[in-house]
């Protein structure tokens, strides 16, 4: 039964998340914050609370710049935890950059610890990382692959993953990236749960592509359009179906959902995090929401300061 020990989380690159320009023309899209602090920052805090995870790698095609090297030096100091970035040479796709750096990945991986988390960048949920180790567990006993699911309107389903399970089963038995028509309300969520078996679906895909001379650049894989959909015959995946809120951050409209979430989220698990109330401090009369028309008008007692 395979320990989790490792999570990898995907940044993209400069050529990706064109939508959320400008915000994303200073920074990086995923140093981008949402309350207070950069987004993933957020999955590196959800993989700290599995005690069994060491280290967590960052895969993109981002420069390894000052700001890089500060974020990954202050998440190391503040979770006491492994982070390490690891640059693509070009971008290699979702499968591409997890297949490249194998070797990365599995390099401390000994018989009893050969799981890992991948999660996308630019999801933002309450991640189950927990929930997804007790479900492979159960099922394939630490040994097959957990995809985390979330309910989707048939008009936004096609536009992601889409996957299709009987209603009393975990089991996935269909998966189709963005289908032209409706096929499953269930939609990949972003965030998954692997053996290191995962590999060996990798190299098939890397090694037919290399064979396929119509197919260019060959060592670009998709894990949403080349590896998931070769998994459903293995009746090795499995969908954990989240229950609680989820977002896309994939536009600066989207970031304020994501930010008013995680704010919730501070009150109740996070309180440490929020500014609190006290001497020398404003009051704060709990959560307050600002609409897009509303317009804030700052009035300034003067009465006091003396004029020339």
């Amino acid at each position: 039964m395979g320990e989790v020990c490792k999570a990898v989380i995907l940044m993209g690159g400069p050529q990706k998340g064109t939508r959320f320009r400008p915000l994303s023309l200073k920074v990086p899209k995923p140093l981008f914050p949402l309350a207070g602090s950069p987004i993933i920052q957020h999955h590196i805090e959800s993989c700290k609370k599995v005690s069994s995870i060491s280290e967590v790698l960052l895969i993109g095609n981002y420069q390894y710049d000052m700001l890089l090297k500060d974020f990954v030096y202050d998440m190391q100091k503040e979770y006491k935890i492994q982070v390490r970035y690891l640059q693509e040479y070009t971008p290699l796709g979702t499968a591409g950059g997890l297949y490249h750096f194998r070797d990365q990945i599995t390099r401390t991986f000994g018989s009893d610890s050969s799981n890992f988390f991948v999660l996308n960048s630019d999801v933002c949920c309450d991640f189950p990382l927990c929930e997804m180790i007790a479900l492979q567990k159960q099922t394939t006993n630490g040994t097959g692959f957990v995809i985390m699911g979330t309910k989707a309107s048939p008009e936004e389903a096609v536009h992601y993953g889409c996957i299709v399970t009987e209603d009393d089963s975990t089991k996935v038995l269909h998966y189709v990236e963005k289908p032209e028509t409706y096929v499953s309300n269930i939609i990949n969520a972003g965030a998954y749960l692997f053996s290191s078996e995962i590999f060996k679906h990798m190299a098939q895909v890397f090694d037919e592509q290399y064979k396929n001379e119509m197919i260019y650049p060959k060592d670009r894989i998709s894990l949403e359009r080349n590896v998931l959909p070769a998994l459903v015959g293995t009746d090795k995946l499995h969908v954990y179906r989240l229950n609680r809120f989820w977002n896309q951050v994939k536009s600066g409209g989207s970031a304020i959902y994501a930010n008013r979430f995680y704010l919730s989220l501070f009150c109740k698990q996070n309180q440490d995090r929020l500014a609190a109330n006290g001497e020398g401090h404003a009051t704060i009369l709990g959560m307050q929401y600002l609409f897009v028309n509303l317009i804030i008008v700052s009035f300034v007692d003067t009465s006091h300061i003396s004029h020339m």
